[in-house]
């Protein structure tokens, strides 16, 4: 699913990528259907601009903060766990086994309804034209088989140059990553 501005090139290659690869894409302009749509598409992977995750993260801790009591703690804990298994990853670590094991819980109260959400299938999600908000970034970490990844810092430079080894990127519109 894509929600990034075509003006920009990276809007652009997301659009291109599935033509080369093969594979559908869904565009949908209507902010305020955003959720309805993810569930109705079922996509991989998704790209847009960072106000779209905000607004995601913002509807989903909207929602529980209104549930309240039990469910609001409950969502907490699994935030709580899901924070320390992603740490370990990123540090290259296995989560010990209690954590792994409450993991596994905290899929299947909170993370697998919220993953459901997004269609069930959503693996990815790609955010381009500026920064991401740390917290939503994280929160895409959190939720099991939801990854967060972003466009190079400028999205009206070539993006797929900024992909490439830096003996083999010749745009002289953009500066190298290293």
């Amino acid at each position: 699913m894509l929600w990034l501005p075509l003006a920009h090139s990276f809007g652009k290659v997301m659009l291109a990528l599935p033509l080369v690869i093969g594979f559908p894409t869904a565009i949908d302009g209507r902010v305020d259907k955003i959720v309805d749509n993810l569930a109705e598409v079922c996509p991989t992977f998704m790209g847009a601009v960072p106000r779209i995750f905000e607004k995601a993260h913002a509807r989903i801790e909207g929602m529980i903060a209104e549930q309240g009591g039990l469910k609001k703690r409950i969502f907490d804990w699994a935030v709580g766990v899901g924070l320390q298994v992603s740490r370990a990853r990123q540090a290259g670590r296995k989560p010990s086994l209690p954590i792994s094991l409450q993991h596994r819980l905290a899929d299947r109260l909170v993370f697998s309804t919220i993953r459901e959400r997004f269609g069930g299938r959503l693996r990815f999600f790609i955010s381009g034209s500026a920064a991401l908000d740390r917290d939503v970034a994280q929160s895409r970490r959190v939720r099991p088989s939801h990854r967060a990844a972003r466009s190079p810092r400028r999205s009206t430079s070539p993006p797929a140059n900024r992909w490439l080894p830096p003996a083999e990127r010749t745009s002289r519109s953009s500066k190298p990553c290293r």
